[in-house]
């Protein structure tokens, strides 16, 4: 029997913990004919299921609750079992499940291809759309998006716009499955949920999924006592439904965030509508030239960082130059101004020393004038005697040639002095 943890509820998603408090509170009504959980969203193709208790394990424990198909749809649910990747949706599965069909915006990587980026914007979703292949056989897929836009463009053209996603818990798509849906132009991605999530979630709810009922009391802190089964029942519904809003809030968060993108992998490539193959094409090619262009302007950049890395290179080592020739300069302009300050020191120094021989020199000629005058006038002294003299010799030649009258007479002689010029001649 094929097991699911969410369905639909007036056209929104549900779980199956919600669904038994809807039920245990009389708000919906399960029988066939008036049923209001589908497991799926599209009218004209969905069938009714109903919620349960999750059933005894082997170890006497109870599992979560699920939805299954009523015995009315034996024959279409044998179909969907013959069709399905496994017979149990998981907590994990019903999660992200939900937390996918309500985002705007996905972004898509790969773990092995790092050239595979895709971004593509919602435009609508449909869960557990059907998908029926030439022998009318049933194929559910988890999401199927029509997009308003991709980025790179050309992936909406290439994808008809639309793109199937597979939450990959425990199970891999089947091949059949795969080639049913490429054959119609449906491309298919398997999320892979990173397995330290998966097992988070799994510790999150082990404690009541494999708890005694004596264990499960204590865990919860009730006092102990006489429970009937529906109230063991509803207890565990009413944790896990807990757990589940927690775990919801969480990691919706990280998604809408885009804290986390979803890795996935295309499988395989879905074949392209006439309609779209000529703009994918020629929106391909565009790309293609665009990213020739982005390479050729990488590479221009990287020439250019390479030229200014190596001019930086060369300007250092200009800088350098100037530097060490700055350095050199300013070494001569010191020592040139030493030699200058011991130069006009010795400058200085010459002065004073020839201010200090002049005055020697200054003062020795006043002292020689004083020895020229006392010389010029001993001169003029002795000078002076000896034209007196001279005079005087004239005199007495004068007597001694005066005649024998002038001697009788006893006449004196009168001669003009003679000056210097003259007693020369």
């Amino acid at each position: 029997m094929v097991e699911k943890t969410s369905a639909f509820y007036k056209g929104k998603f549900i779980v199956a913990s919600k669904a038994l408090k809807l039920k245990r509170d009389r708000l919906v009504d399960t029988a066939y004919e008036n049923a209001e959980f589908f497991d799926s969203l599209d009218i004209n193709d969905r069938y009714p299921v109903r919620p349960f208790h999750g059933r005894p394990k082997k170890d006497n424990t109870r599992g979560e609750p699920y939805f299954a198909y009523y015995p009315k749809d034996k024959e279409k649910r044998n179909e969907i079992e013959d069709t399905r990747e496994g017979s149990e949706e998981t907590f994990a599965h019903a999660l992200f499940k939900q937390i996918f069909s309500e985002l705007n915006k996905l972004v898509f990587n790969s773990y092995n291809n790092s050239n595979f980026k895709v971004t593509a914007y919602v435009k609508d979703v449909k869960v557990n759309q059907s998908i029926y292949d030439e022998k009318n056989k049933r194929y559910q897929i988890d999401l199927l998006y029509k997009l308003s836009g991709t980025e790179p463009y050309s992936y909406f053209y290439k994808w008809n716009g639309q793109v199937a996603l597979k939450i990959n818990v425990s199970t891999n798509v089947s091949k059949l499955k795969k080639e049913v849906l490429l054959e119609q132009g449906i491309q298919i991605l398997e999320a892979n949920i990173k397995p330290e999530i998966v097992k988070e979630l799994e510790d999150i709810r082990k404690n009541v999924k494999f708890l005694s009922a004596k264990e499960l009391v204590n865990f919860l802190d009730k006092n102990m006592q006489e429970l009937t089964d529906n109230e063991l029942k509803n207890i565990i519904d009413e944790y896990l439904e807990k757990m589940y809003d927690e775990a919801y809030k969480k990691y919706k968060n990280n998604y809408i965030t885009e804290k986390w993108r979803i890795f996935c992998a295309p499988l395989g490539e879905a074949v392209i509508f006439p309609e779209f193959e000529e703009r994918f094409n020629m929106i391909f090619g565009f790309e293609q030239q665009i990213k020739e262009l982005k390479n050729n302007i990488d590479d221009l950049n990287k020439k250019a960082l390479d030229i200014q890395s190596e001019n930086d290179s060369k300007h250092e080592e200009f800088e350098q130059q100037l530097i060490t020739e700055a350095q050199k300069f300013n070494s001569g302009i010191k020592k040139r101004e030493k030699q200058v300050v011991e130069l006009e020191t010795n400058a200085k120094l010459l002065v004073k020393q020839a201010e200090s021989r002049k005055e020697e020199i200054e003062n020795s000629y006043i002292d020689k004038a004083d020895e020229l005058t006392q010389l010029s006038q001993i001169k003029a002294e002795s000078e002076y005697r000896e034209l007196k003299i001279k005079h005087k010799d004239r005199i007495i030649q004068a007597l001694l040639n005066r005649n024998w009258l002038q001697r009788l007479r006893n006449t004196d002689v009168s001669i003009p002095f003679l000056s210097k010029k003259n007693s020369d001649q």
